[in-house]
């Protein structure tokens, strides 16, 4: 009956024209219709899915990710150090005890005057305590203590930069699978758009308007769709893996994540350069550990060279002298002084350590030096892709509304028996490449805005609004 009627509107081209209009509408309101729970539940997260936005992604890794706590742990570890260094200056006190059997029969206690013949024994029992004070070491102490002061806030300077480049790269995993998503939203509605008019095209071909290769054109194209949807959510699970490991989390406890958010830009103007250069200089914090580092090394020149000078130490001592067993000729006494050490020969020892002191300095001038030319690289790369960016943006913008409506015009051509399938098909993959281009455009731009906040040294964390520094 369907048939009969076709061949009717076929010698009848405005009621042919209307057939097709409500024919290929009443498909797509029904694809619709039976989408729409499928796409509902899809939107809604599981019970067993977690759902994250940006934020959380970054709260959840900054608690949890390892390689945060180790750079953290680095300033527990210095601020012992800076307790070890102190320690230097007070004194020291030991407690001191031993036995010693001799072959032949020793004096174990001192006379204490002429005459006095003293107590001797094989065995000897001594015990005591030693009391040690540093009064001058050459200002070795004093270096030792800025090396460690310095390396504590070398540390936080370090964690500072491992932070950022944690939030920076869980910045760029999560745009990425939200811009996934947004080409995967665009395939299913080329999907639809072609299943629809595959419809269509098959009423054509029953009424021999079109030729049969025209609907083996539509599957093929139907079939390089879904071979890019399979690819798309592949990728899309290697990105949720690289996020999970960024933040820290288990994968073996968690069903899925679902990621909340919009790939959705606001351009603003282009920032100074001159600016960026001065604020990265204070505030990088790559540039701050360099300039510690340096100092560093200069403190331990100087405690290399502190070796070479004399060391005056106090010491004090309480003694106990006994043979076995113990009796009343015993021996108790105290003794306190000063005590000056000056280094002679040592073997070159004190020479080489000076030298590996002074190569370390070279070496960390040397870094410093290279930290400064990075900044400048990652300022100029950062506003390179910027630049580009914001411009691809605004082009894919403009060329996803034109081929939008090429692909309307030919559409509605093909319908009309104007054009041919070809011209449709081409139309629909230029309208599907250029919301690709755009989503990725979208995401490099929001990308390079986070990396130039980076490059410039201002906190990643809280997140900035969108579109701005």
């Amino acid at each position: 009956m369907l048939k009969n009627m076709l061949a009717a509107f076929h010698w009848c081209p405005t009621m042919r024209y209307v057939a097709y209009q409500l024919i290929t509408k009443w498909i797509l309101f029904s694809g619709m219709a039976f989408l729409t729970p499928w796409i509902a539940s899809a939107s809604q997260a599981p019970p067993d899915t977690q759902s994250m936005t940006l934020n959380a992604c970054i709260e959840t890794a900054l608690e949890n990710s390892p390689e945060l706590k180790v750079s953290y742990g680095e300033q527990a570890f210095q601020a012992e150090a800076i307790s070890l260094a102190r320690s230097a200056f007070l004194p020291r006190i030991d407690a001191l005890s031993g036995y010693t059997r001799f072959e032949y029969p020793m004096r174990v206690t001192q006379a204490h005057e002429n005459n006095e013949p003293g107590v001797f024994d094989r065995d000897l029992l001594e015990t005591g305590i030693v009391f040690r004070l540093p009064v001058y070491q050459g200002g070795q102490h004093r270096a030792e203590l800025a090396i460690a002061q310095l390396g504590r806030l070398q540390a936080m300077e370090i964690w500072k930069g491992t932070r950022q480049d944690l939030i920076l790269n869980l910045h760029a995993v999560f745009y990425k699978i939200l811009q996934i998503d947004e080409v995967q939203r665009s395939a299913m509605a080329s999907m639809q758009a072609l299943e629809a008019h595959k419809t269509t095209t098959r009423l054509q071909l029953e009424v021999g308007r079109v030729a049969p290769v025209d609907v083996m054109k539509i599957d093929v194209r139907l079939a390089q769709i879904e071979q890019q949807l399979s690819s798309i959510q592949a990728d899309r699970k290697a990105l949720i893996a690289a996020l999970l490991q960024l933040m820290g989390m288990d994968r073996a406890n968690l069903i899925d994540v679902d990621i909340r958010g919009e790939l959705k830009a606001h351009p603003t103007k282009l920032p100074n350069m001159a600016l960026a250069r001065k604020r990265a200089e204070n505030q990088r914090p790559e540039l701050a550990a360099a300039r510690l580092e340096l100092d560093r090394t200069k403190a331990g020149v100087k405690a290399a060279r502190a070796v070479f000078l004399p060391q005056v130490d106090g010491f004090g001592t309480y003694s106990l002298r006994a043979a076995i067993p113990f009796d009343d000729d015993h021996e108790d006494a105290w003794s306190a002084g000063l005590q000056v050490n000056l280094p002679l020969f040592h073997g070159g020892a004190n020479i080489a350590r000076l030298r590996q002191a002074e190569i370390r300095r070279k070496q960390a001038d040397e870094r410093h030096r290279a930290v400064t030319l990075k900044i400048e690289t990652d300022l100029e790369q950062s506003l390179a892709r910027l630049t580009d960016s914001l411009k691809r943006m605004e082009v894919n913008r403009k060329n996803m509304t034109l081929s939008s409506e090429t692909f309307r015009i030919e559409q509605a051509k093909n319908e009309d028996g104007k054009s041919s399938i070809n011209d449709l098909l081409d139309a629909q993959a230029a309208t599907l490449a250029a919301e690709v281009a755009h989503s990725q455009s979208v995401m490099d731009y929001l990308l390079a805005r986070v990396e130039w906040r980076r490059a410039v040294g201002t906190p990643l964390w809280p997140v900035a609004e969108t579109g701005k520094e």
